[in-house]
């Protein structure tokens, strides 16, 4: 069961309420079933439009460049995929990036695109079928159809747009025009009573002051954390930190900001670590208590991300590999945190060459830690360098003209002396690449490797 269905039923209940209501208003015609009816009509339609208008409220207070979106083909082949696995109820609110890592078709990687996460579907009645299923498409379905009734060429433009096209800001408004449209000739509020209207009121005053001030803290984050790129163009990133800081303290559950706020930290202690090197004091000469402020600062912001507000993510899952990878420069006991985290990563984002190609050098840059001892440290080393081959070879299989997972998979191949495989995948390289720097490399590579390449050389990993 998709991660949405307790809010599925929060609003089917909402939704009965106000089914039953409806049901008996046409023999009631006063009394507390009226009240109820109106009331639950009234709760349920909030909570759907909740549901289904989220994303697209946060894409409209989003500051910077717009969402990136999956075309309809690709989009309905990640929503049937999710289908298969949850079929009544989807993946859950707001997880058609998760669905779309862990189901997007092989025949992504070899688009122009195939290194983009895309965060909603081509397609707004398809992003809901994937996060809602079927019960929750079927509801969405009936909210705009009663909305748009009686049936008009203008209802039915609406109504295939909403199919056909992805959510915009604009979809948005047009909704809103329909709720205000959705009333019916002799169901004005006047006929209701003085209660229902207060209660409805109350309700509706509630709902819209606490999505103007939970909107008014998501847009000024987005403000904040764009005027802090814009500061390091400007200004060489003076004030990046405390603008970052100020936008999390106004959104502090949105896993982005913190990625980009943990980033911004491992590049203060880079570039601190990079001046004081450069002086005079050498290595003496750097800031060694505010790097490792910074770098613990990171490592907390690597936790907030994989741990509490984005555990289904790849992108978080990689930015927690790339700290303990940076961090290895220093200490090579975190070598196995980076690891690790890339193959969470990589589970999360199975379809991706490129995080595979990461792991695969890491497990190369891992081999090299295991000392000089043939006995204890040989069966190690050959361990890492199986385990950096499968996933270089894996990656060659999501991605045919990978050049990256090809050379690194010939640079395995040489370690293993395995001289006539290194070749091949050095040519294989030859063939794909067009800068002219890398070709004059490769082929040093292939003269170096060439004589070399016999029968009897030996075979490697």
């Amino acid at each position: 069961m998709g991660r949405g269905a307790g809010v599925y039923a929060v609003a089917g209940v909402a939704g009965l309420v106000g089914l039953v209501g409806m049901m008996r208003e046409r023999r009631e015609k006063k009394g507390i079933l009226r009240m109820v009816s109106w009331f639950g009509k009234t709760v349920s339609y909030m909570v759907l439009v909740v549901i289904l208008l989220a994303p697209l409220a946060l894409n409209l207070l989003r500051v910077g460049p717009p969402v990136a979106r999956a075309g309809l083909r690709t989009s309905w082949t990640v929503a049937a995929t999710t289908l298969g696995r949850f079929p009544l109820f989807g993946s859950g609110l707001a997880t058609w990036g998760q669905d779309y890592n862990a189901f997007k078709p092989l025949e992504v990687n070899n688009r122009a695109d195939w290194n983009t996460r895309y965060a909603t579907a081509g397609s707004a009645a398809i992003n809901i079928l994937g996060t809602w299923g079927i019960l929750g498409l079927a509801a969405w379905v009936t909210v705009l159809i009663c909305l748009i009734r009686p049936i008009s060429p203008i209802g039915l433009i609406i109504l295939a747009t909403w199919i056909l096209l992805p959510v915009t800001p604009v979809m948005l408004i047009l909704f809103f025009l329909l709720l205000a449209a959705g009333g019916k000739e002799g169901s004005s509020w006047e006929k209701k009573g003085k209660e229902g209207v207060y209660l409805v009121a109350g309700v509706a005053a509630l709902f819209i002051g606490l999505c103007a001030y939970f909107g008014y803290k998501i847009y000024a984050a987005e403000k904040l954390f764009q005027k802090s790129q814009n500061d390091i163009v400007l200004t060489g990133g003076k004030n990046t930190y405390k603008l970052q800081q100020q936008a999390l303290l106004l959104n502090p559950y949105s896993d982005g900001l913190h990625r980009a706020y943990l980033q911004t930290n491992i590049a203060l202690a880079a570039a601190i670590t990079k001046v004081g090197e450069d002086g005079q004091g050498g290595k003496e000469g750097v800031d060694v208590e505010t790097v490792k402020a910074l770098l613990d600062q990171a490592v907390r912001e690597s936790q907030i991300i994989t741990e509490a507000l984005g555990q289904n993510n790849p992108a978080n899952w990689e930015a927690r590999g790339q700290l303990y990878k940076n961090i290895t420069q220093t200490d090579s006991n975190t070598l196995p945190l980076a690891i690790s985290s890339y193959n969470v990563a990589v589970s999360l984002d199975p379809y991706s060459p490129r995080l595979r190609v990461e792991l695969g050098g890491l497990y190369l840059q891992n081999a090299g830690t295991h000392g000089q001892d043939p006995v204890v440290s040989a069966p190690l080393r050959d361990k890492d360098y199986q385990s950096a081959a499968s996933l270089f070879n894996t990656a060659i299989q999501l991605k045919l003209d990978y050049e990256n997972a090809h050379y690194n998979l010939a640079q395995v191949y040489k370690l293993g002396k395995n001289y006539q495989a290194a070749l091949a995948e050095l040519k294989t390289v030859k063939q794909i690449i067009t800068n002219n720097g890398d070709l004059k490399k490769i082929n040093e590579e292939i003269a170096e490797v060439t004589p070399l390449a016999t029968p009897s050389a030996k075979a490697g990993p």
